[in-house]
């Protein structure tokens, strides 16, 4: 199994380098998550998909290549969810990721908190300003940002 990890991440770097791939943009998820107690299947294009074969599809190639990855809220669904778009680079390039989102969610301005979410919680800035926390995820670790 570890061979097979080497070699699916001598594989990445290759085509990286060979195409001068900085890093690839795709969404978090290929479907919105299902209501709570309905999470047996998804529908994808028409067809009915195992919950799990669809939420860990396009999740696992960082993980498992060895790559950095990070996700951005990008907007909302029709129905108020936020739509994840992720970001996967080479191991060693979390400072670039990192910089690509912050300038993207700045690009891309905040979202409308889910409904779900309170709405009187305030933060603030170090000149007493209020402001709205925007969150620049990379595995395993949450930056907040103010920017």
């Amino acid at each position: 199994m570890l061979v097979k990890r080497e070699q699916l991440k001598n594989a990445i770097s290759h085509h990286f380098e060979e195409q001068g791939i900085v890093a690839l943009a795709f969404p978090a998820i290929t479907a919105l998550p299902p209501k709570t107690g309905e999470e047996a299947e998804v529908e994808i294009g028409g067809k009915r998909v195992s919950f799990f074969v669809a939420f860990g599809r396009n999740t696992a190639l960082s993980p498992v290549a060895g790559m950095a990855g990070l996700v951005l809220p990008a907007g909302l669904s029709a129905g108020g969810l936020p739509i994840g778009l992720e970001f996967d680079a080479l191991a060693g390039n979390d400072r670039n990721l990192v910089g690509l989102g912050l300038s993207l969610e700045e690009a891309l301005g905040s979202i409308p908190l889910p409904a779900s979410e309170p709405r009187d919680r305030v933060l603030r800035s170090a000149a007493g300003e209020a402001v709205r926390p925007r969150r620049v995820m990379v595995v395993g670790q949450v930056f907040r940002s103010t920017i």
